[in-house]
């Protein structure tokens, strides 16, 4: 334990006669989504979006529909169907 919590400590006890924590202190940012049957709802309704189209649709940054992604397990893998082929590809075979 550092000397500055001692004196927080004391400085606290001597300002309100209590030491303990406040309480209901909230740490960290308030979730921006917090309907998460609404937004699975959303995501399956919009798969073709990215997660940049997604975030400007919502008002929240792309990085927070990544997690809010992740948090509901959603992963999407693009599979070649077998008449598509790459532009890559087809600049291989010339």
């Amino acid at each position: 334990m550092s000397i500055r919590t001692v004196q927080r400590w004391l400085k606290m006890w001597s300002e309100s006669g209590d030491y303990r924590p406040k309480q209901n202190y909230q740490k960290g940012h308030s979730a921006t989504i917090t309907d998460w049957e609404r937004f699975r709802q959303f995501v399956e309704a919009n798969q073709g979006l990215t997660q940049k189209e997604m975030g400007v649709i919502l008002g929240v940054s792309h990085t927070t529909v990544g997690q809010a992604l992740k948090k509901i397990n959603f992963t999407r893998k693009h599979t070649l169907m077998k008449n598509e082929t790459r532009k890559s590809d087809n600049n291989l075979s010339r």
